[in-house]
């Protein structure tokens, strides 16, 4: 898969969502710059992929990302927590964005990342893809103005802490 980062505004929405109209990239582009707005250290660098733009088939190994942003919010002595945003084709070939809190797993089993809260928007029916980026980017920017503390989010998802995992082994 090729990726290409940067800021979002380098992207050319017109190849990424084909059939979107130019009102809803817009509104898009507006969703995206309030996300960069609060991000830590100006982080407002995007992935994206218009090898995914069309829904590639159910034979596609993996899950077929269109527009991908990770942003870090803490990262020390193996603990982590990090936001996620990206946009991507479901099994039956609909598009969904998606947000959601990753932290670091303290389980007895390591599963690496746990995603601690989540939104996901399916895009069709009375949903707009630009509907869609505008529910995820609410979400999003909400929780920038939240706790920056991984243990936190594992209470609030009822994820084993990490306290309770040191003390386990290791």
């Amino acid at each position: 898969m090729t990726m290409t980062s940067g800021p979002l505004s380098a992207a050319t929405l017109e190849l990424l969502f084909p059939g979107t109209e130019a009102a809803d990239h817009e509104r898009i582009l507006h969703a995206v710059e309030a996300v960069d707005a609060v991000c830590p250290s100006g982080n407002a660098v995007w992935e994206w992929s218009p090898d995914h733009a069309a829904f590639p088939g159910t034979d596609a190994p993996g899950v077929p990302e269109i527009l991908l942003k990770e942003i870090p919010l803490y990262d020390a002595d193996s603990e982590w927590l990090g936001l996620e945003f990206d946009v991507e084709w479901t099994e039956d070939g609909e598009l969904k964005v998606c947000v959601a809190v990753g932290v670091a797993c303290w389980c007895e089993v390591n599963h690496g990342t746990h995603y601690g809260d989540s939104l996901n928007v399916p895009v069709g029916g009375s949903t707009s893809l630009a509907e869609a980026f505008e529910a995820a980017a609410a979400k999003l920017t909400t929780w920038l103005g939240g706790s920056r503390d991984p243990e936190w989010w594992r209470n609030l998802a009822g994820l084993p802490s990490r306290v309770a995992g040191m003390s386990g082994g290791e």
